[in-house]
């Protein structure tokens, strides 16, 4: 939309200047990248993911589909600084702001969400927009939203402009208009995969200074693959498509977590039906519930002689300590070493077979073979108890999550004031336990191992939360258990 408004009046405003000549050649070229590859792709990590059709995680989601905030948890603010195509030979100098919140309501009345969005060509042109934006889930797997922008535009004009009909001579430097964007978001695969679709500008307001000049309709289409999308989200693949002004957008981009959810690695490619090309790619720094994400989009094709497109975020999400460790727990790592150890012990069942078979043949190797098949009933038997282990862990994990899920969250459980009681009189503790974690071990297996009862695992998380990282314990660290 910026673009499409920016080119419209660089055409006009060409004509009245031959000062301004160089500087709009460059503009006229540079549109066909930003407009393809950079325009509307808000927020470093959707920058490189290529839009947020589907990602409703992250409130910068409203840019892309309303309906998107519906599934969100926790209220959460971001807000971001971009330099578009940094280096151009003019030297011009253009900026991208962004501050956006939202926040569910309670009781499922669905989430609210607002946005300031600013661009600007410094000195020559500025544009300020808002959106105000609501999103409901219709039934527990499909939302829809809403978008009111009210946009507004202004034009820096010298000595030149106000000789010029297109600005009424100097009076008419600004346009105030209202766009709307709706869209819909489902989960039609629980509880990973998503279809996201949304159209944006379905009013198609006036922008015109002096004649009737439509901003047009953009429809996105996405779908992503998100895993393990309940719990902690590690990886993610998405793929967007966008059609507008008689042309189509592909994008593509892939994102992958370290396992403390601690660093994210991205990578975007992108296309459009007019051959222009890019390539992007991003890191993300996260740390409680505070996400810092960089990105830098850099054009293939067109105008190459700058540095690319370059967003530096900030995202807060308000999200209770406990929930943040909740999160974290995911029974995948203990499905992948049942898996693993099954495998194995039914290639040693098969080797001790053969082996077996091959001593009633070979009585000259009686011996020899008999100790092979001791040490085959060796490893099976230690594999088998292993097997038994994460077996255990990995039902124990099960169980968590499932409590976890039919647990109200910390945003719709009213605050009870507690009764005052009389104070007790105080009874000395004996000396402060403390436990050694070792290799395998979690904060579920440790409060069941000294309490037998899972819901300690918040007393001996807040009893080290200065020592313990997104509810992570690694091995040899000296836990207090209170």
């Amino acid at each position: 939309m910026v673009v499409k408004m920016n080119k419209n009046y660089i055409d006009r405003i060409k004509l009245f200047s031959k000062l301004y000549f160089l500087l709009l050649c460059v503009l006229l070229n540079y549109y066909y990248i930003y407009a393809d590859f950079e325009q509307r792709q808000v927020g470093a990590r959707a920058s490189v993911l290529g839009g947020y059709t589907t990602i409703s995680d992250d409130v910068y989601g409203l840019y892309y589909n309303p309906g998107v905030l519906a599934f969100m948890k926790y209220p959460e603010f971001a807000v971001e600084y971009a330099r578009v195509n940094l280096g151009l030979s003019d030297n011009s100098n253009i900026t991208e702001g962004i501050f956006g919140y939202a926040c569910p309501i309670k009781n499922n009345f669905g989430t609210i969400g607002f946005s300031w969005y600013n661009f600007s060509l410094v000195g020559y042109y500025t544009e300020n927009n808002l959106s105000f934006s609501y999103s409901k889930k219709i039934v527990n797997s499909f939302s829809f939203g809403l978008t009111l922008k009210p946009m507004y535009q202004s034009y820096t004009v010298d000595d030149y402009g106000i000789t010029d009909p297109v600005f009424d001579y100097g009076k008419r430097t600004t346009k105030l208009v209202l766009s709307i964007d709706q869209g819909i978001l489902w989960n039609f695969y629980y509880p990973d995969y998503f279809l996201g679709f949304s159209i944006l500008n379905i009013n198609q307001p006036d922008i015109g200074l002096s004649q009737t000049e439509q901003l047009p309709m953009k429809i996105n289409f996405g779908i992503s693959y998100r895993h393990n999308y309940e719990y902690n989200n590690p990886f993610n693949i998405c793929f967007n498509s966008t059609y507008y002004d008689n042309k189509f957008d592909i994008y593509a981009g892939v994102e992958k977590w370290t396992k403390n959810k601690a660093l994210a690695f991205r990578l975007g490619l992108g296309f459009s039906s007019k051959q222009s090309y890019s390539i992007s790619f991003g890191l993300g720094v996260g740390f409680k519930s505070t996400e810092i994400d960089y990105s830098a989009c850099i054009p293939l094709t067109g105008i190459v002689s700058n540095y690319g497109t370059h967003r530096l975020s900030l995202l807060n999400k308000y999200i209770p300590d406990e929930i943040i460790m909740r999160q974290n727990i995911s029974p995948d790592e203990y499905i992948k070493e049942r898996d693993s150890l099954k495998k194995q012990i039914n290639e040693l069942a098969t080797k001790l077979e053969e082996t077996e078979n091959k001593l009633a043949l070979t009585s000259p190797e009686i011996t020899e073979k008999s100790k092979e098949i001791e040490t085959l009933k060796q490893q099976i038997y230690e594999l088998k108890t292993k097997l038994n282990d994460t077996e255990s862990k990995l039902k124990l994990t099960q169980n968590e999550l499932e409590r976890i899920k039919s647990t109200p969250s910390a945003t719709n459980t009213p605050v009870v004031k507690p009764v005052e009681q009389t104070p007790k009189p105080t009874i000395e503790r004996p000396s402060v336990r403390t436990h050694v974690v070792q290799k395998g071990e979690t904060l579920l297996s440790i409060a069941l191992k000294y309490y037998g009862n899972e819901s300690k695992v918040k007393d001996i998380y807040n009893a080290n939360k200065d020592k313990i990282e997104r509810g992570q314990v690694v091995p040899g660290q000296v836990l207090i258990i209170p």
